[in-house]
């Protein structure tokens, strides 16, 4: 974006570490500060990163569906946008799943958390297991969720906006 004096702001989301960009989402703190401050301005808006730019993305739905037209008979969309955003999606899946058993084990902990306090139950022992267990897996789930739900918003954005500007194009 252009500042009105020829500088461009950068992007801090471009030099973020891999648990800022998805985890914690902290290269935003910057943005929060000003914005807690005084108010924001047309000139605080930073420029858009490569992947996520129409022109990219576009470019990329462009040439999937140029290549589905050349060598199909019968060329349908799906094609190019599982070529495009099908990966993500696939990893998407991987990590709901992992969220649900997740979610489905953490059950069967706190069932061996309540039957260490019977007598004649699971022992103590075991029950701590099961605790440091359950924490275990509400960490897991807690590390996953956000970040997929955030890929998956990504994703689906990726695709409207890709497919808006090759409509526009056309």
């Amino acid at each position: 974006m252009d500042k009105g004096n020829g500088q461009s702001l950068e992007n801090p989301a471009a030099k973020a570490n891999i648990y800022s960009a998805n985890v914690s989402q902290s290269w935003m703190n910057g943005i929060f500060k000003k914005g807690s401050k005084e108010p924001l301005e047309e000139t605080d808006i930073r420029e858009v990163l490569e992947r996520d730019s129409a022109h990219h993305l576009a470019t990329k739905l462009q040439r999937a569906w140029d290549h589905e037209v050349k060598t199909s008979k019968k060329p349908r969309l799906l094609v190019p946008l599982i070529k495009v955003a099908g990966v993500k999606y696939f990893f998407s899946i991987v990590y709901v799943i992992i969220e649900m058993a997740a979610r489905i084990i953490q059950s069967v902990f706190i069932g061996q958390i309540v039957g260490a306090f019977y007598v004649g139950g699971v022992d103590r022992n075991n029950g701590y297991l099961a605790a440091t267990l359950l924490t275990l897996c509400t960490f897991i789930e807690t590390i996953i969720h956000h970040p997929l739900f955030m890929e998956s918003l990504r994703t689906g954005i990726d695709v409207r906006v890709a497919l808006s500007a090759v409509v526009y194009n056309k």
